[in-house]
């Protein structure tokens, strides 16, 4: 028996999306998980099972690492910066950060960092959160272009995000976690930071299930915008639904409507990722239209993967805000099928669409359908 708490809010009990969490907790690719879920703007799920280690339960409101879900929230911060004038999208980074120039780079600008279109694939590579930022801005600005701007797509893990703290940093004379906290964080009201210590009690640490770990151990202390913000997950969902709302997150307005416009429409859409070797649309910091959204999100729906860890995303069509993490970084192929599964169980869960019909196949990274 899987042990559980929180609440499915006003969903069908017994639920799917608790299911789909359980079952992964009993087939153990995963010690816990947890779902947060707001259809309409209104809480409906908000639900967690399993563990968090094994002498603690996994609560909805724990103190989670996002991962890759990080560049949600620095994103919003990235557009509140641009907002205020602090960079123009299509100026040349270094512009901004003279350091970064030379060759290929002098052509680089905000607009490629954040849509994965910089070519910087080779030192992306090479910066991990071993590394200070200031050594990871450092090494950034010392390695070369590998080709020209705005040509392919390559997710950058890192470095684009990275480029764009330093901006904002350098722009705002605060560093990007103080701007973050400032500008986003503390107007919304929510309990997630920047950065931290890796170690500690109020974070619960992912560990690797059933696959190798990574050779750099994840420290959320290195504050890079692009996988150190740690909080409940129900803050990654509040993001979404801050997005999906227009800017403005249970009366506080955070962004203009046509800054979150920008955010969600395409850049460019169904170009193949030279790293993960599938087609992706993306948007300003956002991917649109996503394996780990679901079979049944709409080509607008819009967010971010966590890892092998989570996910959060909106769907303007179904009005609806969803954020789910697994305690567990399983192999991916596992984590593919677990992350769609529940992402499309919200669907059902909410009468949005019949588990009978097959819903749509995504291509996932290096040549998985789901």
């Amino acid at each position: 028996m899987v042990e559980q708490t929180g609440v499915v809010v006003r969903a069908p009990t017994p639920s799917l999306v608790a299911w789909c969490l359980e079952q992964e907790v009993e087939r153990g690719t995963a010690l816990g998980a947890a779902a947060h879920v707001r259809y309409r703007g209104e809480v409906v799920i908000d639900f967690a099972c399993g563990r968090r280690d094994e002498h603690q339960l996994l609560t909805a409101t724990d103190i989670v690492p996002w991962f890759s879900v990080s560049k949600i929230a620095a994103s919003v911060a990235v557009a509140r910066a641009w907002e205020v004038g602090l960079f123009d999208l299509d100026e040349p980074v270094a512009s901004y950060i003279p350091e970064f120039r030379g060759g290929a780079k002098d052509e680089i600008t905000i607009r490629h960092l954040w849509t994965h279109t910089a070519p910087l694939l080779a030192v992306d590579s090479a910066v991990n959160t071993s590394m200070s930022w200031k050594e990871a801005i450092r090494r950034i600005c010392a390695a070369e272009a590998d080709g020209d701007a705005g040509i392919r797509v390559g997710y950058l893990g890192h470095s684009g995000m990275l480029l764009l703290g330093e901006v904002v940093a350098r722009r705002s004379g605060t560093d990007f976690a103080g701007f973050f906290a400032r500008e986003v964080a503390v107007p919304l009201g929510l309990r997630s930071r920047l950065g931290g210590p890796a170690v500690a009690s109020d974070l619960v640490d992912v560990p690797f299930i059933d696959t190798a770990a990574t050779n750099v151990r994840f420290d959320a202390a290195a504050g890079f915008p692009s996988n150190c913000v740690i909080g409940p997950i129900s803050d990654a969902g509040a993001l979404c639904q801050l997005i999906l709302d227009g800017g403005t997150f249970q009366g506080r307005a955070v962004l203009r409507p046509e800054t979150v416009m920008a955010l969600i429409s395409p850049q460019h859409a169904g170009l193949v990722d030279q790293r993960l070797l599938m087609p992706v649309t993306t948007g300003l910091g956002f991917a649109l239209d996503e394996f780990d959204f679901g079979r049944y999100c709409s080509k607008r729906a819009f967010g971010h993967g966590g890892a092998r860890s989570s996910v959060a995303f909106a769907d303007p069509d179904a009005d609806l805000s969803v954020a789910i993490f697994f305690n567990g970084n399983c192999p991916l192929r596992e984590h593919v099928r677990r992350i769609n599964a529940a992402s499309s169980a919200v669907y059902c869960d909410l009468g949005l669409a019949d588990p009978a019909d097959a819903g749509r196949d995504h291509q996932g990274p290096f040549g998985l359908v789901i």
